[in-house]
């Protein structure tokens, strides 16, 4: 008995449909990866905010954003303070004599936590947080990055959050609600890597783009590609490309980014929220808001 093969259009529509088969696939491995990322990044995110609530029960109050050089730790990050509680003691004891060897952290001899990539600091969705990075302008150093920024407020010029320079923030101080006032929130290193550093880092001054942010920042920056980005800057979408996406809260995450409370819960936030982020950034202004 014969058999009859495909026929070519036969053969053509059987590929169509296997090329079909395989993108819907393809997709759906992607959507699942992606949801992935976000739940992991919302995971991180709330361990730091727990360790942020450890610190203030320890020391009645939450870490400086960053502190002067009246501190010997002067210009090291929130985050540096919360290695404790992190499980990172070995590490967070390794800062004061770093500092009191070398006040400058990415000259030599240059501090072990600067160029330590730290996970629980990152969000997986983007690469450039789990590896240090040599950067030109700061031979010899390599520099480790950060994901999460901590609630400046209004901007650099605009303290009203729970961090900024030399901020001893209490919870009694916080009138608008723990539950309704930011503790910190996503947004990518910039392009060229020179903000967003988690260890240490004077940003635009005390801190402003590397570890802490602005539901409004403005524009303080005078290098080159960021003189051209407009200010206030508010929550939106960003691009990694994009030198002006360093001044204002996003994320790779699909439509919003995730943002953690005073209370200690974590949030995914719709970009739609970006009339309410100054409200929900300030800790005493007296706004009535519902997160969405």
């Amino acid at each position: 008995m014969l058999r009859r093969g495909l026929s070519l259009i036969e053969l053509l529509v059987t590929m169509a449909l296997m090329a079909v088969l395989l993108g819907l696939s393809l997709s759906a491995v992607q959507r699942a990866r992606t949801a992935a990322d976000r739940l992991s990044c919302s995971a991180r995110l709330k361990q730091v905010a727990l360790a942020a609530e450890l610190y203030h029960d320890s020391h009645s109050r939450l870490p400086p954003g960053c502190s002067d050089f009246q501190d010997v730790l002067h210009d090291s990050s929130w985050l540096t303070r919360l290695l404790p509680y992190l499980a990172q003691i070995g590490l967070r004891e390794s800062v004061a004599p770093a500092f009191a060897a070398n006040p400058f952290p990415s000259r030599a001899p240059v501090h072990p936590g600067l160029s330590q990539p730290m996970p629980v600091f990152s969000c997986p969705s983007d690469v450039r947080t789990r590896v240090a990075w040599r950067l030109p302008e700061f031979p010899p150093a390599t520099i480790a990055m950060t994901s999460f920024l901590g609630n400046l407020g209004g901007s650099v010029v605009d303290p009203s959050g729970v961090f900024y320079r030399n901020s001893r923030t209490q919870h009694v101080q916080i009138v608008d609600g723990s539950s309704n006032t930011l503790l910190a929130g996503e947004r990518p290193p910039s392009p060229d890597l020179n903000f967003g550093w988690w260890y240490y880092g004077i940003g635009q001054g005390g801190g402003s783009l590397d570890y802490l942010l602005g539901s409004q920042e403005v524009n303080r920056s005078e290098r080159g590609f960021y003189r051209v980005c407009g200010e206030p800057h508010g929550f939106r979408p960003g691009q990694l490309e994009n030198y002006c996406s360093t001044f204002h809260y996003w994320s790779l995450h699909p439509n919003g980014a995730n943002f953690a409370f005073c209370d200690g819960s974590v949030r995914f936030l719709n970009y739609a929220a970006r009339t309410v982020l100054p409200a929900l950034a300030t800790r005493a202004g007296g706004e009535s808001v519902e997160v969405p």
